[in-house]
């Protein structure tokens, strides 16, 4: 039997051009979840809060792949393409996905979170709300002109 995959490209390669197709035929989004582990053997996905939802729906309608946010003095880069969020402060990474208008889910082709997120503090910038949790846009990356290593290190002076 044939695969479609190219024999000589890495599985991780594989995964971002298959996240990156996600992207790419997607709908509008209506939700967005993030990646929080197995609990016992289903795996569990949050939903991110609605004032980063808005956000995040008005920049990936806008096909910007990337985007980096300030969310309680915490940085964040979100990476539509390859359906991850990085913790830029303490370098960790999850996965996201979303649901489209048409309830049509789209999940990465790999699932990725690091053991730090563990703690409340992720969590609650992701899922609960406050008078002060404004949502700063610091970078945004439009879609054709798409390059982000795995995990940047570039620091950002002001809003792009």
């Amino acid at each position: 039997m044939g695969s479609s995959r190219n024999p000589n490209s890495s599985p991780l390669s594989f995964a971002w051009s298959y996240n990156g197709r996600n992207f790419e035929v997607t709908g509008k989004p209506s939700r967005f979840l993030f990646y929080v582990g197995l609990d016992g053997s289903e795996r569990t996905w949050i939903d991110f809060r609605e004032r980063l939802v808005n956000t995040f729906k008005k920049h990936f309608e806008a096909k910007e792949s990337v985007i980096m946010v300030r969310v309680k003095g915490n940085t964040y880069i979100v990476d539509f393409r390859r359906m991850f969020v990085f913790w830029k402060d303490i370098r960790c990474v999850r996965s996201i996905a979303w649901v489209d208008e048409a309830g049509t889910r789209f999940d990465p082709f790999r699932t990725f979170y690091c053991e730090c997120w563990h703690n409340d503090k992720a969590l609650d910038n992701f899922t609960s709300y406050g008078r002060a949790d404004a949502v700063q846009v610091l970078l945004k990356i439009p879609d054709p002109y798409y390059y982000l290593p795995l995990f940047p290190t570039f620091e950002v002076a002001k809003a792009a």
